[in-house]
């Protein structure tokens, strides 16, 4: 045995997590990379030549694996003579030790029993905001309606993993319910390649005993025939089964009596055990276990799919996009609050409270001085379950939500807050939770509420980076930059929140040199956190500097708390070189990496993606599956969003004194320019537009932009939104029906443009509605007459975020062009109109150019 404190390859070891036949598990800690791991290491008795070959073998299958879903290993080497190698640590559980418990309570006769010596224990505050296999068991799991749900959503991800070590040329060979770790984010785990064989390689264990656990062994493995990729899934859909039932599908009473009834196979189906199963999901667990490998899913890909596909479509929970496109992004709305009463707090013990405190203040310093979002968020929801009514830990979990989305608690803790506004002992935290309260409800007057409490002396950090972000949003930088230096002098070290304010305001404005040297310097003083490489490298690919964003996510790989969002960033850059294939490859990465309404998004993607490749079955089968998942958020098929698209909102002309024909011209570019957005499978950021430029006959040339705002996702009705301009327009905004939009113009400094429109819509924008809004441009200094009535245009327009836009010259059918910088991408005659239309994506704070010299 190891004694604790041996250092091996820089990780002390702090104590022993387990052993088996073969082997033990350490527990240690790298002080170099301030992070624990596990610690593999062979048994001295188990040092045989053919056992080092196996334990490296190991080593090597895992660490060829690059999915979220498989242990992670970070080195391997010898120990006193001894193979070892050091992996992620998953502080957890596995599912073996989920289903001895609900076997336990399931067949037992009298609960009371179990609670009388520890194996249920009372529910505790906040446990119904923990994943659903690491909630404590109170009885059967089978009596929850949405026990199979979350069932199919660990099996499928467990197929997911299985699926990349399979594409390796790796097989498992040894699946089984303690080889599959569950994370404390509820996510699971494939542990355990020690008996993994590479396809083309010899087997080492020829000639040894028949290795693997004969409970999920497939039946060809016990007619000595080589078990393939097929035998995998029968492993997995033996677990299946056992997890949606609580039984195993062929329970005998010694090992002939299994492996007579394996190789005869016939089982009964899951619902013998569990009535109320879906048929749909019974039918996929029993194709699983079909006797004949060949009748079995293709792949483990196509078993995921297919359980994904079978789950009963439930609600969505969280708003799909958060987490994904807000990781590092400042957002500019509240929450929407639960509507649903709470019981007034519990008293919490004392050591809970101090506990709860210590993690506030971990978090708080790992966010404000490393800005470690994800790390921030492991600890809040540790302390949340010790102390869930704290004003102070709501707050930080606000914070916190910008860029992990939205946790159940934050949805919830409007009642709780509002409790606490009115019945909390003291005024301070009366304030605060009155001020959180609002902000939830999405209240006009919640910023007004925690400036006025920062006002009055009170330097609380959270409230400070809730009003940051705010301002910074409302284009007050000088607020938010003088609300953050007031974050550093609270948290001594919290110098990157400043940075975040500044970098982020200074790319919002379209200055992204200035932005990139910014984050630049920060990574020289802070060269291993990871927040900022993602910074970096999301920041370059947007730009549309994709070999420096790939060098950027390459730099970012080998650092330790790499976060899986970095997968997300590489399906971006794929897309963004039109590499589709390898875009998917990410995306299925992705789909192993993220929790159930982030999955939906995925397969929707997914659908796009294989839509561009060209493989119409493949993208409405991913469609189905995304539909499947989230019902709710209005997944569409090209063709329905092309009908949403042209057939929801009529062309009517905005401006009476202005060629019709122009108008409407440029109205149905715009629809195709958002259409080409949505089909992109980008993560466009930006509002399609298409710009109209009218040059007539003995008149002054005029300018009309058309804004096509979509809103593909959100189900709260938007009700505003914003965009920059060189110059005051002409006219007012108007949307379709002809209402005129209430606007203001905020001055800016803006790359964009001088001035910033907050607009409000005349009735909020539904969920797959189309809204489209005009407004005339100004077009001083964009043209000049010169002698014999020529003209000369110079357009230089930067784009704001990314996107497809379009730009149009239109010109009398007879007119005369002597100069044209750029060859446009088609042109159309139509009504004595010639129309030159520049159609395409931009990168964020890319130009769109054009000279030209012609004669109306």
């Amino acid at each position: 045995m190891i004694e604790t404190g041996t250092i091996i390859n820089g990780h002390a070891i702090t104590g022993e997590l387990g052993r088996g036949g073969m082997g033990v598990v350490y527990k240690a800690h790298d002080k170099t990379l301030k992070r624990d791991a596990a610690i593999k290491m062979l048994l001295p008795a188990q040092a045989t030549a053919t056992n080092k070959k196996r334990f490296i073998r190991e080593a090597a299958a895992i660490a060829r694996c690059g999915h979220p879903g498989i242990i992670k290993i970070y080195s391997y080497g010898e120990h006193d003579g001894l193979p070892y190698f050091a992996m992620e640590f998953v502080d957890g559980k596995t599912l073996g030790n989920y289903l001895e418990l609900a076997r336990t309570i399931k067949n037992a006769g009298d609960l009371e029993v179990l609670r009388k010596y520890g194996y249920i224990q009372p529910p505790a505050p906040g446990d119904e905001d923990l994943p659903f296999f690491m909630q404590p068991l109170t009885a059967s799991p089978l009596g929850d309606p949405d026990y199979e749900n979350h069932a199919a959503g660990l099996i499928a991800g467990v197929a997911d993993a299985l699926y990349e070590a399979h594409s390796l040329g790796i097989l498992h060979r040894d699946i089984k319910p303690t080889n599959i770790l569950i994370a404390k984010n509820g996510l699971p785990k494939l542990a355990d390649f020690g008996l993994a064989k590479f396809s083309g390689s010899s087997d080492i264990t020829t000639g040894q005993p028949m290795l693997g656990t004969l409970k999920y062994m497939a039946p060809e493995i016990f007619s000595n025939a080589e078990g393939g990729p097929a035998s995998d899934i029968y492993a997995l859909g033996t677990v299946f089964y056992e997890l949606l039932t609580l039984e195993h599908p062929f329970p005998a009473d010694n090992t002939a009596a299994l492996i007579k009834a394996v190789t005869q196979g016939g089982c009964p189906p899951p619902s013998k055990w569990n009535k109320a199963l879906s048929p749909a999901l019974g039918l996929v667990v029993m194709k699983c276990l079909e006797t004949d490998p060949a009748r079995r899913y293709g792949d483990a890909r196509e078993l995921a799919d297919a359980i994904r596909l079978a789950a009963r479509p439930k609600g969505l929970k969280t708003q799909i996009l958060d987490g994904i496109k807000g990781l590092l992004q400042p957002a500019d709305r509240a929450p929407a609050a639960a509507a649903r009463e709470e019981k007034p707090p519990q008293q919490v013990q004392e050591a809970d409270l101090k506990e709860a405190a210590r993690l506030l203040g971990e978090a708080r310093r790992v966010y404000f001085a490393d800005f470690a979002a994800p790390k921030a968020h492991d600890l809040l929801l540790e302390a949340l379950k010790l102390d869930p009514w704290s004003v102070d830990l709501n707050l930080m979990l606000v914070v916190l939500s910008y860029h992990m989305g939205l946790h159940s608690t934050v949805r919830k803790a409007a009642p709780k807050m509002k409790h606490l506004a009115k019945a909390a002992p003291d005024a301070d935290t009366r304030h605060k939770a009155e001020a959180l309260s609002e902000y939830l409800e999405g209240s006009k007057t919640w910023l007004k509420k925690m400036e006025k409490y920062l006002g009055d002396g009170h330097e609380d950090p959270c409230l400070l980076a809730i009003c940051a972000r705010a301002r910074m949003n409302a284009n007050d930088y000088p607020k938010a930059k003088e609300y953050a230096a007031r974050i550093n002098r609270v948290i001594p070290g919290a110098g990157l929140f400043s940075w975040f304010i500044e970098a982020y305001y200074t790319g919002w404005t379209g200055k992204h040199e200035k932005s990139l040297e910014l984050t630049f310097d920060a990574i020289k003083r802070h060269p291993k956190n990871v927040m900022l490489r993602y910074a970096l490298a999301q920041g370059l690919l947007e730009m549309g500097k994709l070999d420096k964003a790939e060098k950027a996510m390459e730099e970012a790989a080998g650092l330790p708390e790499q976060n899986d969002f970095f997968i997300f960033l590489r399906a971006e850059l794929a897309i963004m070189r039109k590499d589709y294939k390898t875009a998917c490859i990410e995306l299925r990465k992705f789909i192993g990496a993220g929790q159930s309404d982030s999955v939906a998004y995925a397969y929707y993607r997914l659908s796009r993606l294989y839509s561009l490749r060209g493989d119409r079955k493949e993208a409405l089968r991913h469609l189905e599956i995304g539909r499947n998942l989230a019902p709710e958020a209005g997944f569409k098929s090209n063709e329905e969003l092309t009908a949403l698209v042209q057939g929801s909102v009529e062309f009517r002309a905005s401006f009476e004194d202005l060629p019709a024909d122009c108008l409407e011209f440029n109205f149905t570019q715009g629809q195709q320019v958002l259409l080409d957005n949505l089909f992109s499978a980008r993560n466009n950021a930006g509002t399609a537009s298409s710009t109209v430029y009218i040059f007539e006959k003995d008149a002054l040339p005029r300018a009309v932009r058309a804004w096509m705002f979509f809103n593909e996702h959100q189900v709260r009705g938007l009700t505003q939104t914003k965009m920059f301009l060189p110059s005051l327009p002409l006219s007012s905004f108007v949307d379709a029906r002809g209402n005129i939009l209430k606007t203001e113009f905020i001055r800016t400094q803006a790359d964009y443009g001088r001035y910033l429109a907050m607009i409000n819509y005349a009735a909020p924008l539904q969920q797959l509605a189309l809204g489209p809004i005009e407004v005339q441009l100004n077009m001083e200094g964009l043209w000049k007459e010169r002698q014999g009535g020529l003209m000369d245009l110079r357009l230089d327009e930067p784009s704001h975020l990314l996107g497809h836009r379009a730009h149009i010259l239109a010109l009398p059918a007879d007119s005369e062009i002597t100069e044209l910088s750029v060859k446009p991408d088609k042109e159309v005659k139509r009504g004595g109109w010639r129309f030159l239309v520049y159609s395409r994506f931009f990168f964020d704070g890319e130009h769109f150019r054009l000279t030209a010299r012609f004669k109306p």
